[in-house]
């Protein structure tokens, strides 16, 4: 067998999650895919496919809409709004019958596209392609950043405990404002966002501060749009700011 035809997506192994509750259509998955060594995995709900991300890699996520417990948009919705679920760089495609296909709301719930079923082989490899692809897989523009501002600090002591500080708020703030979104506390999400404002000033992040004052002030104005906006704005620049870091470890 060729290199070509023994992956499903150019010539290195993939990683793909298909959120599949019903068992027959599992198996007709599985052997689609049977020659081909990529991985496969399948999760049977939508709280299963979350804890499942939380744990493992995947390149692509395939999600039925039709789910038990918690459907496909909900499940969608809940790892955008979790950065530490890969936030918006994990590609995430609605699986539907034709007949039911709404893609504004696939859209809306933070899904990249949608393929129906049944599907063939060749369908999912345009699918794998197009999200997957050398010029699509930077699905973020990602903005310029400052250089860190440290002033005149140079023991790396001190570099290592302010960084660690840093990811610290960074991983407390995503998981205060993901609960906050599901409570709809308004309020507290505007405190949050403008205690992270500090670190971002302190650290030297202009347009991250800029992000999450945009965030404090739409959570105050309770302007839901423009909060999510502002958070998926924050998502991003966060991304930027961990390869920064890099640097200084």
């Amino acid at each position: 067998m060729s290199i070509s035809s023994e992956y499903l997506f150019q010539e290195q192994p993939i990683s793909i999650l298909f959120t599949e509750d019903n068992e027959l259509n599992q198996f007709l998955i599985s052997k689609l895919l049977s020659n081909y060594k990529d991985k496969v995995e399948f999760a049977e709900s939508g709280y299963d496919a979350i804890e499942k991300i939380r744990k493992n890699h995947y390149d692509i996520v395939f999600m039925d809409i039709n789910l038990p417990k918690l459907n496909g948009i909900k499940a969608t919705q809940m790892i955008r709004n979790d950065f530490n679920l890969s936030g918006n760089q994990l590609p995430i495609i609605a699986m539907t019958a034709a007949e039911n296909s709404n893609m504004k709301a696939f859209m809306d719930a933070g899904m990249n596209g949608y393929i129906n079923k049944p599907f063939e082989v060749t369908e999912l490899k345009e699918i794998l392609a197009k999200h997957l692809g050398n010029n699509s897989k930077a699905t973020i523009n990602e903005p310029v950043i400052a250089p860190f501002t440290f002033g005149n600090i140079t023991n790396k002591d001190v570099l290592a405990k302010m960084i660690s500080l840093f990811k610290k708020h960074k991983k407390e703030f995503f998981e205060q404002v993901t609960f906050y979104m599901g409570e709809s506390n308004f309020e507290a999400i505007s405190n949050t966002a403008h205690k992270m404002k500090s670190t971002a000033d302190v650290i030297g992040m202009p347009e991250l501060k800029d992000a999450l004052h945009k965030l404090e002030k739409s959570a105050q104005a309770q302007d839901r749009v423009q909060m999510e906006q502002a958070y998926k704005k924050a998502q991003e620049l966060f991304i930027v700011s961990e390869k920064a870091l890099e640097q200084f470890n």
